[in-house]
């Protein structure tokens, strides 16, 4: 938070100087009362004439300047909005998919909505609120003082009380506070679930127990809101009340002074109204603390995210082909479960691999340590015979996922993921997918790609993989939801090509098994055996038993 700060420093000396000439101003309109008022006592008309000019040009230079503080708080802020919500993206992004798997996208998307809106509100509107309350009641202070030393002290003592007594009960505010962006986490992740869940909703009749479970959300977070919002109330009401404390006292201390000529008529109003101008910024500067420290946490917690050093978003650069890439981990877990076992395989550019095992074997676990998405993996990498890492590894993979993913936007920037490609590699891709004849259809797609078969979408997300060109493809599935001849096709498009496949598959046809150089059979987590099909057949009890039951 403070680099952002130190960024628009330059604007921030700017505001300070413009809020202190308009402290200046504000404090002056005090004068021109006590001197239009000493006017009429003299009936002095060339005086009531420069006071009611000084009037309008008090007017004239208040909304300028206010205008102009209010123009360059803005500016502030929209840049400010700018920093922190890019670094916030350019955070999540940069994560590992284990760590950004352990938040919530309700969780994710509230840090961009409640907690920004909250940092704003408690933080930075606060802190201008403050440099512009200081900046007033020094002004104001340094000329009541002038006036009559004893108010001043009277009205300077009983603001701090003001300010102390509800700044000693803000504590439970920043409980309060962070709660609430809890439960806003929670309520909004609720919404996205049974939207994008819809059709199950739906097709199950679940509406009301949706519907029940939302107004649960729903009453939770409002309950807290309005809990933070009496106790920001209770907070706002001891300030008006020591307000009117201070001004009845003004009134009385100056009458009395009035009364035994200590004071003018004009300067008792002037007096009343100084006092307003220190009241008012004490209990700002009061209310503002009682923000910050009611944001503390929320502001701790995205200040810990701005200031990691390395969120860096460079473009991956992959190299176009390799000879042999030899992977060597420890097994990996999560919650003391074994996700996969000790991996130690050995791949050649241009070979084919499909990996074959029950449900739950660990293929497409093994998919995700190939990507380099688990954590805690302890490997040995080597390509062409030089160390490396999983990291570089992924850079050599084109991906087809298991679900298929669609961002609402047209069908090219679905498969160029919003890159620019020349519209002749587009279209070559499209034709090998065997979508062509849908394309002039399917210019747009809805959000979670609603408007189109699950059938297309499979082709969307298999065009993706041909597009980038990497020299490993490694697919998951990629005949769900495809009918037999796109299913076809495709596969021979995969099988042909002289990149490096590794195929995920439940298709346990013999003709489809043939194809492949190696098998990868999978148990348990644990890759059991590496051959060809007919070795594997042969040699692999468990593999027969899956095979056999598939033929019979």
């Amino acid at each position: 938070m403070k680099r952002v700060l130190r960024e628009e420093r330059n604007k921030i000396v700017v505001f300070i100087i413009s809020t202190f000439i308009l402290g200046l101003v504000e404090v002056s309109f005090a004068t021109i009362i006590q001197k239009f008022i000493d006017s009429l006592e003299s009936s002095n008309i060339t005086k009531f004439k420069l006071a009611i000019f000084s009037f309008v040009v008090f007017l004239i230079v208040n909304y300028i300047l206010n205008l102009f503080v209010i123009w360059l708080q803005s500016v502030l802020t929209k840049n400010i909005h700018l920093y922190l919500k890019s670094n916030l993206a350019k955070y999540f992004l940069s994560l590992g998919y284990c760590d950004f798997s352990e938040t919530t996208t309700g969780e994710k998307l509230n840090c961009f909505d409640y907690k920004i809106s909250l940092i704003e509100q408690y933080y930075l509107d606060s802190i201008f609120a403050m440099i512009q309350a200081t900046l007033v009641l020094m002004i104001a202070t340094v000329y009541l003082y002038q006036i009559s030393p004893l108010i001043c002290v009277i009205v300077f003592t009983l603001g701090i009380v003001s300010m102390l007594i509800p700044l000693l009960l803000g504590k439970k505010l920043n409980d309060l506070v962070s709660e609430n962006a809890d439960l806003s986490g929670e309520y909004l992740h609720f919404i996205k679930e049974m939207f994008q869940g819809i059709l199950a909703v739906k097709t199950f009749q679940k509406e009301r127990t949706f519907f029940e479970k939302f107004e649960e959300k729903l009453f939770r977070f409002e309950k807290n809101a309005q809990l933070l919002n009496v106790k920001n109330g209770e907070y706002n009401q001891i300030s008006g009340f020591f307000q009117y404390v201070i001004i009845i006292s003004c009134l009385c201390f100056g009458g009395f002074l009035v009364l035994n000529q200590g004071l003018t008529l004009g300067k008792m109003i002037a007096v009343t109204q100084i006092s307003n101008l220190i009241v008012g910024p004490i209990q700002q500067i009061g209310s503002s603390v009682i923000d910050i420290l009611a944001s503390k946490d929320i502001t701790k917690e995205m200040s810990d995210i701005f200031s990691k050093q390395s969120i860096v978003l460079d473009k991956k650069v992959y190299q176009k082909g390799f000879d042999n890439i030899r992977v060597s981990t420890n097994s990996v877990t999560k919650d003391n479960k074994k996700l996969l076992g000790g991996v130690n395989l050995s791949l050649e550019y241009g070979k084919k691999y499909c990996i074959i095992g029950p449900n739950g074997s660990g293929k497409t676990t093994f998919g995700r340590l190939m990507l380099n998405l688990l954590s805690n993996v302890e490997e040995r990498v080597f390509i062409d015979g030089e160390a490396s890492n999983l990291e570089d590894v992924a850079k050599l993979i084109s991906y087809v996922p298991q679900n298929s993913i669609a961002f609402k936007g047209t069908l090219k920037d679905n498969i160029t993921l919003f890159e620019r490609y020349d519209d002749k590699t587009i279209d070559e891709v499209i034709r090998d997918v065997n979508l062509n004849n849908k394309s002039k259809e399917i210019q747009m797609i809805s959000e979670n790609g609603d408007n189109i078969s699950g059938g297309e979408l499979r082709k969307v997300n298999i065009a993706r993989a041909f597009l980038e060109d990497r020299p490993i493809l490694l697919v998951d599935e990629f005949e769900s939801a495809l009918d037999e001849e796109s299913s076809k096709l495709i596969a021979d498009k995969f099988l042909s090509s002289e990149k490096t496949v590794i195929m995920i598959s439940h298709n346990l046809d013999q003709s489809f098994l043939q194809r492949f150089d190696s098998i990868i059979f999978m148990e348990n987590g644990e890759v059991t055996a590496m051959e060809k099909y007919e070795v594997l057949l042969k040699n692999c009890d468990n593999f027969y038993k899956i095979f056999n039951s598939f033929c019979t």
